[in-house]
């Protein structure tokens, strides 16, 4: 049996001149195993550190090392931390632009167990990790199987609500060509997604009928 919890609901705040950063974190427990789904950013250390006290975390996935969602990584140095490895190679491209977050996100992870990984594989029995590139080169997802409707815990492949609508509200991306495939991808076969920066869409409401679609 597998079940989530969308434990940090992301926001999309964007004022004129930057950005917050505040990212989903999703609690995966498939059977015996709990997997992470991003740690988010700095803002929600302390509810992470007390998460990670009340509740065993045997993996952690990250689908891209923005620093709004992997600013917590710090905090899962005896675990296994799963990251793409294009995620890795390229996290020096913006290093001249964000020197200090680079840093930051880079000494964090010399002292964490990275398991690099490059294909669609089972996280666990019923996690199932899906490529969703453009958004960042190594961007990833996770697929919850054996439920009712496919679900999937998109992270910035799919950031709002606004941008599932429209995806021209997206303008942040490292590849557009392949952001829009992965977006596409998703919308044709995901009827439950969880976006980066909001509430879980379920499609099969009608927005109408939907009082239950909460979007932040």
């Amino acid at each position: 049996m597998v079940t989530f919890k969308q434990v940090v609901k992301g926001l999309n705040i964007r004022p004129e001149i930057g950005f917050f950063g505040y990212s989903s974190v999703v609690l995966i427990k498939d059977g015996s195993e709990n997997i992470l789904f991003d740690t988010g950013g700095y803002g929600v250390r302390k509810f992470i550190s007390d998460l990670k006290d009340k509740v065993e975390i045997h993996k952690v996935f990250i689908s891209h090392l923005h620093f709004d969602h992997c600013a917590n990584l710090c905090l899962f140095s005896d675990i296994p931390v799963y990251v793409h490895k294009n995620e890795l190679s390229s996290l020096s491209a913006n290093k001249n632009l964000y020197n200090d977050i680079y840093e930051f996100v880079s000494s964090s992870l010399e002292k964490l167990n990275i398991v690099e990984f490059s294909q669609e594989d089972f996280l666990t029995e019923n996690a199932k990790i899906v490529l969703t590139p453009g958004h960042t080169h190594g961007h990833s997802s996770l697929e919850i199987l054996n439920q009712d409707k496919r679900t999937l815990i998109a992270g910035d492949a799919i950031e709002t609500f606004q941008e599932f609508l429209d995806p021209t509200y997206q303008t942040e991306y490292e590849n557009r060509d392949k952001y829009l495939q992965s977006f596409k991808h998703i919308k044709n076969n995901y009827p439950i997604i969880i976006p980066g920066h909001s509430s879980v869409i379920d499609t099969t409401k009608t927005f109408e009928n939907s009082f239950e679609l909460k979007i932040f």
